[in-house]
């Protein structure tokens, strides 16, 4: 691979990018762990199901804007 963060106090790093779509967004979560073995340790933390919790606390933020 290419480019990977320090460690951090956190372990890892992410980038979140927002597009309009149609009549909705698209959002896409890129996160990139120093190493495999941080990645497989958060993964079995429930890093994914945090994010799935992430997205619909922002999609219920965002409809109580409209």
């Amino acid at each position: 691979g290419g480019w990977r963060p320090a460690t951090p106090w956190l372990g890892f790093t992410a980038i979140i990018t927002m597009t309009d779509e149609g009549a909705g967004s698209r959002y896409i979560a890129t996160v990139m762990h120093p190493d495999e073995a941080t990645r497989e340790r958060h993964e079995q933390m429930g890093f994914f199901d945090g994010w799935d919790t992430v997205i619909t606390q922002l999609d219920d933020f965002a409809s109580a804007l409209r």
